[in-house]
C-alpha cells in the first residue's frame, strides 16, 4: 500500500510579503504575530502518489501582543481576533496561516511546537509562517498528519 505524500506550498504577493517584514520590524525586538487568511487548493499529480496543496494568502491581519516579548506572543484580545476572523470568512476567506516573527531566526521555536500541536487538533494543516529579523528569512511549518513538522515551500510573487 502506498503512502501518498503531501507537498505544500504558501503563495504570497511582493506586496503582502513587504506587510510581513513590516509588522516584523515594527515589533523588534520582540515577536510580531497576525493572522493570514485566503484559500486552499489540492492538485493531485496523475500517476503519483503526491498531492500539492496550495495556500494562496489573500488578506493579512495583525495584531499587537498583550505582553511584548522577544519570547513569545500573548493576546488577551480574543474579541478582536474573533471579529477579523469573521471579516474574513464573510468576505469568503479562510485561515490558512498564523504569521508571527523572531528576534533572529525563522525556525520554530519549542514554544511553536508545543502551540502547533495543540491548535492542530482543532485547526489542521494550518501553516506556521515566520520571519526572521535576523536572518531576513521568512519560512512555513506545518505539522503533517504523522505529527512531524514539515517545511512548507514559499511562493513570493505574482503566482496567486
Amino acid at each position: 500500500m502506498k503512502t501518498n505524500i503531501k507537498n505544500y506550498e504558501l503563495r504570497i504577493t511582493e506586496s503582502q510579503y513587504s506587510q510581513l517584514v513590516q509588522i516584523a520590524k515594527k515589533a523588534y525586538p520582540n515577536e510580531s504575530a497576525g493572522l493570514i487568511f485566503g484559500n486552499v487548493s489540492h492538485e493531485n499529480e496523475e500517476n503519483k502518489d503526491e498531492t500539492f496543496y496550495i495556500y494562496v494568502c489573500k488578506k493579512i491581519e495583525e495584531f499587537e501582543s498583550s505582553k511584548p516579548s522577544p519570547v513569545y506572543f500573548l493576546l488577551n484580545d480574543v474579541e478582536l481576533v474573533y471579529r477579523k476572523w469573521n471579516q474574513a470568512q464573510e468576505e469568503g476567506y479562510s485561515l490558512i496561516s498564523i504569521y508571527h516573527s523572531h528576534p533572529n531566526t525563522a525556525y520554530p521555536s519549542g514554544i511553536d511546537a508545543d502551540y502547533m500541536q495543540n491548535i492542530a487538533r482543532v485547526y489542521p494543516n494550518i501553516i506556521w509562517t515566520i520571519y526572521g529579523n535576523g536572518s531576513k528569512e521568512l519560512n512555513g511549518f506545518i505539522l503533517d498528519s504523522d505529527t512531524k513538522i514539515k517545511r512548507v515551500k514559499i511562493q513570493i510573487g505574482s503566482k496567486t
